[in-house]
């Protein structure tokens, strides 16, 4: 990881984004209250300043992230924590969003073409999810413990009871929007993306 003194630790990048194949990049700052991301890119073309805001409201939308009081670039997760994994994940997926298309929230439920089914993470309470999946059969059953296994990997949750297809947050709070966002991420991703 990258270390820049005046604005933090960078802990990802887009080397080359769609907007004029600028590079932009997550840095990651240390505060009392818990860690702040700042969106930051080093070019100085016309257009920077308002890519760099889209992205920034897009992790916003896509992952409940709120903004730092009077800092239009920096945002944080209310729980205090800083969920790296997912966090980099929604900023990555944050720079896909076609500019030109107004980001929605996620929903918590999303049908699985790869196994015909629905697929549900129903929120539990103090940050603990259980994923549900419409069909009994052995491969749709296979299929879930697939997507778990995915967000597990790439949101940075935790197991917290196998049998169930419960995961969840360290933290013990709950993301149902960032959740959202993982959900489709797992079902979208290469089963090839557990291997490492």
């Amino acid at each position: 990881m990258g270390m820049t003194k005046d604005i933090g630790q960078r802990v990802e990048i887009v080397n080359i984004d769609e907007f004029h194949e600028i590079t932009i990049a997550l840095y990651q700052q240390h505060i009392v209250n818990g860690p702040v991301y700042l969106v930051h890119s080093y070019s100085s073309i016309e257009g920077v300043a308002d890519r760099i805001e889209f992205v920034v409201q897009t992790m916003s939308i896509l992952g409940g992230m709120v903004f730092v009081e009077n800092e239009a670039k920096k945002l944080y997760l209310s729980c205090g924590f800083e969920h790296l994994s997912a966090t980099k994940l929604l900023f990555l997926k944050s720079c896909q969003v076609d500019p030109y298309m107004v980001p929605d929230v996620l929903p918590l439920t999303v049908f699985d073409k790869k196994s015909d089914q629905d697929i549900s993470a129903i929120s539990l309470g103090s940050g603990v999810y259980e994923l549900i999946a419409s069909g009994k059969d052995e491969k749709q059953v296979k299929r879930l413990q697939i997507i778990r296994k995915l967000m597990l990997k790439h949101g940075g949750l935790e197991m917290i009871d196998e049998s169930t297809h419960r995961i969840g947050f360290s933290c013990g709070h709950s993301h149902d929007i960032l959740v959202g966002l993982l959900l489709a991420h797992a079902i979208k991703v290469r089963v090839s993306a557990l291997a490492g």
